[in-house]
């Protein structure tokens, strides 16, 4: 009470409590605990101003933490108002001849990718197709001449078998 009262004080025990430290008065038996007490008190203020000041500190980081999440919450809403804003704007405008002529356009272009893609397939089916009709035609052009071989060779075949054929019958007439 001294220290912050900055006077000159007296206990109901007789001790005298002076701000510039000095304690004097009192029983002896008493003045161990009375000083333990003085100890003890002066100890238990110094924790209870660091713990005020954390306490500061806290309650101002917790000031600051609601700011933030006002704003925070301010950003959401605008940006839930904005995002609204856009919907419509977006809404408006592909009912205005130039979102009709965008849409039309956007589906033109798919189009085309479409046709595109049928271009290169169609390429790679004809290719296949070239190759097959030239395989095709390369064994039928191997068949042609095969067949000319052999219908050369039934013909000589044919022409020996007729050879002998009228020299049996010469023959045949001779004897």
């Amino acid at each position: 009470i001294c220290d912050k009262t900055k006077t000159r004080t007296v206990t109901l025990e007789g001790d005298v409590y002076d701000p510039s430290g000095t304690i004097s008065g009192g029983s002896r038996n008493n003045l161990g605990s009375t000083l333990a007490k003085l100890s003890e008190l002066t100890e238990k203020s110094s924790q209870l101003r660091e713990k005020e000041i954390r306490l500061q500190q806290l309650a101002g980081t917790v000031h600051e933490m609601i700011g933030s999440y006002h704003k925070h919450e301010k950003y959401v809403e605008n940006l839930d108002i904005a995002k609204a804003k856009l919907r419509n704007a977006e809404k408006h405008l592909s009912n205005t001849a130039y979102g009709m002529m965008s849409s039309r356009m956007d589906e033109m272009k798919l189009e085309l990718e479409n046709a595109v893609e049928d271009k290169k397939t169609m390429h790679a089916e004809k290719e296949a197709n070239e190759t097959l009709y030239n395989q095709l035609k390369s064994k039928e052009e191997e068949l042609s001449r095969e067949r000319e071989s052999r219908f050369e060779s039934i013909d000589k075949e044919l022409k020996v078998a007729q050879k002998i054929a009228v020299e049996k019958a010469n023959r045949s007439r001779e004897a």
